[in-house]
């Protein structure tokens, strides 16, 4: 491979550019005139006491704050054992909820009942302290059907013919309103009827 003039300058600039990078770094540390630090092992045993002993103080700060922050929420645990499902909007604000968020809990509950903390932390207005604090004080309703109650629940079922059903009847049906029902009936008369 040929270079021209031109080209072997450029490379030369670049390889010293290059070494005094290089070298400049470790030059400096031999003209330096600072003597090596001799540390004797009882000193580095006290230095390494003092720190032990400023990270102690630091966790115990740590707790100390992380116990006023609860303080300062001002979350209260319940007196005896209750229900969560059968707690009033007056009972989540005794234990600490704003008037707002123990409504938002009470209408959770009202769509959907709770039956384990796993369910409370689904709740998003409850903090996870507030839970942390009541669990132990709650108690959750036992779900358990035995065969004649499934029995019962499957003739109460409704059944209709949706091809010939009327709105009424379709409005009989569970989550089916008005709207829902002569929409259903405007596309089975555009279809033809359902297969």
């Amino acid at each position: 491979m040929f270079l021209s003039k031109r080209n072997k300058r450029g490379l030369l600039i670049v390889l010293f550019l290059f070494l005094m990078i290089a070298i400049t770094p470790r030059l400096l540390v031999i003209m330096r005139d600072e003597p090596m630090m001799i540390i004797s092992l009882e000193e580095f045993k006290r230095k390494e006491r003092e720190i032990e002993k400023k990270k102690q103080e630091k966790t115990e700060i740590q707790r100390e704050q992380k116990i006023n922050r609860n303080k300062t929420l001002g979350f209260k645990s319940l007196s005896r054992k209750t229900d969560p499902n059968r707690m009033s909007k007056k009972d989540w604000m005794s234990v600490g909820l704003s008037e707002k968020q123990a409504k938002s809990v009470v209408n959770y509950i009202r769509r959907g009942k709770i039956y384990s903390t796993e369910d409370l932390y689904k709740i998003y207005v409850l903090p996870k302290k507030l839970v942390e604090k009541i669990k132990d004080s709650l108690f959750f309703p036992k779900v358990s059907y035995n065969k004649n109650q499934m029995e019962e629940y499957s003739k109460k079922e409704l059944k209709i013919d949706i091809n010939s059903a009327s709105e009424k009847e379709l409005i009989q049906l569970k989550g089916i309103g008005p709207y829902f029902a002569k929409k259903i009936i405007e596309y089975r008369e555009k279809l033809g009827g359902y297969v």
